[in-house]
């Protein structure tokens, strides 16, 4: 039995240095296809974008700034808190001022619709956009100028009905943030751009997501998702009910992450994996074969042979390579020994992975709550309304 279980997990560590090599390949590929920047025709129609808030990001005024300052004809920005006295407010108020040219409206709203944060905020912001193409951005991107006309062109594609972006991560100052903008870069990347192609299942990511007002009623409106934990990848599979596809723009936009401390990233993973849990068990379960550091060290541990080490050791020093390779086509700003602690967070992420088969609750935005079926929300026992 023994052997079975070597061979076992030697052959899962083989398989799953095939899935992230060819995942790694794909997204170098399409990232380097994918930089030309658009040109605007000067007949692109008006965009409202959401922004929810609540506290300040590393950089808020920055990440906020670059959407004042996009270079596109006719936007406007809605930014949403609960809490008149969150430090969001002041940072948006200053840049209403810098820039009064772009119209936009800071809402303040404390009603309370469900259990996802950020759908509340959404629906506050509903009433007030006046446009019929709508953008979910979050408050810790970054983006270019032509970022919003990239969105635009790929989301008039026929047949297209929601456009999501690649996320790099950048700005790492602290261990967490070394960790995390790894991951992003390069695992998250490689993910969201090959997983469409060889799965037939599009990733949408919650931080950038363009599409038409017209099919979010058709959905039944953001209301519809105020108590779904993934209302992006659900908001995604309900545009694709609709017969539409969903692209991935492979013009990455920045997530700045300066100053996560280890607990924020080993929070975010483990929701993340409840996430992805919850949509589908089976899918989540394979996910290990894509963790092949991991899978190599439960062969070395479960082994205990000096050759079992070694190949533990070639597996992830290919990993590192593979991951610096990926890095690279990113246009990450992470240091060439940061790809050094590639094993490690593979290992922290393997951690991650496992909890959700044990764990149902998630804290998020201070908010304790119990993931069921399809991310469905409910507050956790014991915890306040």
């Amino acid at each position: 039995m023994s052997h079975l279980v070597e061979a076992a997990l030697l052959a899962a560590t083989g398989l799953g240095l095939s899935v992230v090599t060819v995942a790694a390949l794909i997204s170098v590929y399409r990232l380097r296809a994918g930089r030309k920047s658009p040109l605007l025709r000067g007949t692109e129609p008006a965009v409202s974008i959401f922004k929810p808030l609540k506290g300040a990001d590393d950089e808020l005024a920055l990440n906020l700034r670059s959407f004042f300052e996009l270079e596109y004809p006719q936007f406007e920005l809605l930014f949403a808190v609960r809490n008149p006295h969150d430090p969001a407010v002041t940072i948006v108020q200053e840049l209403q001022q810098q820039y009064p040219q772009v119209p936009s409206r800071l809402v303040v709203a404390p009603e309370q619709f469900g259990f996802n944060p950020k759908v509340n905020n959404l629906i506050h912001l509903y009433p007030h956009a006046r446009h019929e193409l709508f953008l979910i951005s979050d408050s810790n991107v970054r983006v270019s100028p032509d970022y919003l006309t990239d969105l635009v062109h790929r989301l008039d594609t026929p047949g297209t009905g929601l456009v999501t972006s690649t996320i790099r991560g950048r700005g790492a100052q602290s261990a967490g943030s070394v960790l995390e903008n790894l991951n992003l870069n390069t695992y998250v990347a490689p993910a969201v751009l090959s997983t469409s192609l060889l799965f037939g299942r599009p990733i949408v990511i919650g931080k950038s997501m363009l599409f038409r007002k017209a099919d979010l009623e058709r959905l039944g409106g953001y209301e519809a998702f105020v108590n779904l934990l993934a209302e992006d990848q659900l908001i995604g599979v309900g545009i694709r009910s609709l017969g539409k596809r969903v692209r991935t723009s492979p013009r990455a936009i920045e997530n700045i992450n300066v100053s996560w401390s280890m607990e924020q990233f080993f929070n975010r993973h483990v929701r993340w994996g409840m996430i992805r849990r919850s949509l589908s068990p089976a899918l989540y379960s394979l996910e290990i074969l894509s963790n092949p550091v991991a899978l190599a060290c439960a062969y070395a541990a479960f082994s205990g042979q000096p050759d079992a080490l070694t190949v533990c050791g070639l597996v992830a020093l290919y990993k590192i390579a593979l991951d610096w390779v990926v890095g690279q086509a990113m246009q990450s700003d992470l240091r060439h020994r940061h790809y050094l602690l590639i094993p490690l967070k593979d290992l922290f992420l393997a951690t991650c992975w496992a909890i959700p088969f044990f764990k149902r609750h998630v804290v998020w935005r201070g908010n304790h709550l119990k993931v069921g079926r399809n991310t469905a929300l409910t507050a956790a026992p014991g915890s306040v309304a």
